[in-house]
């Protein structure tokens, strides 16, 4: 018995006909070669890298505790905890993925940027929880306090703000460059089983943070952050020392001009036709757009469905764990069925699950049920679009292609998320609108994907810009 599974292991990691002649190799990534081993160990280091990421990543959503407890408005908590991280995404996204697509280094053209950036994100975060005692601090200097006086919104605001912005600017290097990485070192044939194990490791964290963090971090917040950014730090900072990047021919293009690289990024981005602007549109809307009011989840589990924050903590926690029944056989069927017909899969899938949410969730136990239910088909969205870019963006340009599908729904979700808190206090606190968003913007995907899907692969035509 043990070892047929075993040889189901292997079967799944290898294939049935690996090390036969004549069978192509697929531990091959532009010029890395892995063998089966070899490969473990790179996914071990991606993975190790990803689940303190999962955890760094999960501290911001605190904050909004915190702000709840400064009595700061919906619309400044949207603003706060969304608008300054689609300003970041849209203004500077562009420029690290373009910029980081053409660098050269003995290091690679990734891991030199995440190394550099890793200790600023890791200060501004564990800055970030003391800004009420920071603005106490300043507002003792009279010139400043005269100055904040005069703007419309109070200090403590302004505080928040600055930090951050400075968090999410130089976290977006991290939040990119990451992925970038996996798709420039992960064997194309082996990426839907790495994003299955990915997701694995990302709910282990989650799972982790909501149970055992979540429901007492409100009244250890500071100490949380600083525990969580510096595991963070030290873990990812050696993850890009292990993991090994390979070399990249250079990319030929307009030089000379200052604006060069602008007009290079907006011709090969946006100048190839609707096709470009549909895969653009497909990825905003079921990444970014569908979790316009997604801040507002734990106001309305707690405010209106009746829950403890300890109770939303473990809700989620249930909802991640569901995952790890379906993470591994998602993972297959993806790289067997293609991205693009479980993708659509998966948005229909969650356009009637999060519907049924949105008209039957009313107590504690609905919500436990439905949302466990509701959780299958966003995460094999997820999972879809992992392989997905990689399908669409040619390797050589992976980033500046990423980049600009992020920045179509970074400006979206700058214009949705401020509305959407509008919208919550112009209604009485209607929190319910975080269920009704999805299903509205995943048929926008699935519709575009229907279009796309009836027409040849749009890598074909985008290796002639590459070429």
């Amino acid at each position: 018995m043990l070892s047929k599974f075993f040889q189901f292991i292997h079967t799944w990691w290898v294939g049935k006909d690996y090390g036969k002649p004549g069978t192509p190799d697929k531990f091959i990534c532009g010029t890395l070669k892995y063998t089966p081993g070899a490969l473990a160990v790179l996914f071990g280091w991606l993975l190790w890298g990803d689940f303190t990421m999962c955890l760094m990543d999960a501290l911001p959503s605190l904050l909004v505790m915190q702000l709840k407890d400064h009595a700061i408005s919906n619309q400044a908590i949207a603003v706060l905890m969304t608008l300054i991280a689609t300003v970041c995404n849209t203004c500077l996204n562009p420029v690290i993925s373009y910029s980081s697509d053409r660098y050269r280094s003995r290091w690679g053209r990734r891991r030199p940027l995440l190394m550099f950036v890793t200790p600023f994100v890791t200060l501004f975060l564990i800055m970030i929880p003391w800004s009420p005692e920071i603005t106490t601090a300043i507002l003792k200097v009279h010139s400043i306090r005269a100055f904040l006086e005069m703007l419309p919104f109070s200090p403590l605001v302004l505080v928040f703000g600055i930090l951050i912005a400075l968090f999410q600017i130089f976290h977006l290097f991290i939040s990119t460059l990451y992925y970038y990485l996996v798709a420039d070192t992960v064997p194309e044939p082996y990426i839907g089983r790495f994003y299955a194990m990915f997701r694995v490791f990302g709910i282990f964290a989650g799972m982790i943070f909501n149970w055992y963090v979540f429901g007492n971090a409100h009244e250890h917040l500071r100490l949380v952050f600083a525990i969580f950014s510096l595991l963070y730090a030290v873990s990812f900072i050696l993850m890009c020392w292990k993991v090994k990047e390979g070399k990249y021919p250079d990319i030929k293009e307009e030089h000379g001009h200052w604006y060069s690289p602008i007009k290079n990024y907006a011709s090969e981005c946006f100048g190839g036709g609707v096709r470009y602007w549909l895969i653009f549109i497909v990825y905003g809307s079921a990444v970014s757009w569908a979790g316009a009011a997604g801040v507002f989840a734990l106001f309305f589990y707690r405010d209106q469905i009746g829950m403890t924050e300890t109770d939303f903590g473990r809700l989620m926690t249930i909802n991640l764990g569901s995952n790890l029944l379906v993470a591994v056989p998602f993972g297959t069927l993806i790289d067997r069925l293609g991205s693009q017909k479980a993708m659509m899969i998966g948005l229909l899938t969650g356009i009637i699950m999060n519907m049924v949410c949105f008209f039957f969730i009313h107590d504690r136990m609905s919500a436990f049920i439905l949302s466990f239910t509701a959780h299958f088909p966003v995460f094999l969205i997820f999972l879809a679009f992992g392989k997905w870019t990689v399908d669409m963006y040619p390797r050589a340009q992976y980033g500046q292609f990423a980049s600009a599908a992020a920045m179509t729904g970074a400006l979206g979700l700058a214009m949705l998320s401020p509305l959407a808190g509008k919208l919550v206090d112009m209604w009485g606190n209607y929190y319910r609108l975080c269920l009704i968003v999805p299903p509205m913007f995943y048929s926008v995907a699935l519709l575009c994907s229907v279009v796309l899907h009836r027409w040849k692969k749009p890598e074909l035509e985008m290796e002639k810009i590459s070429g």
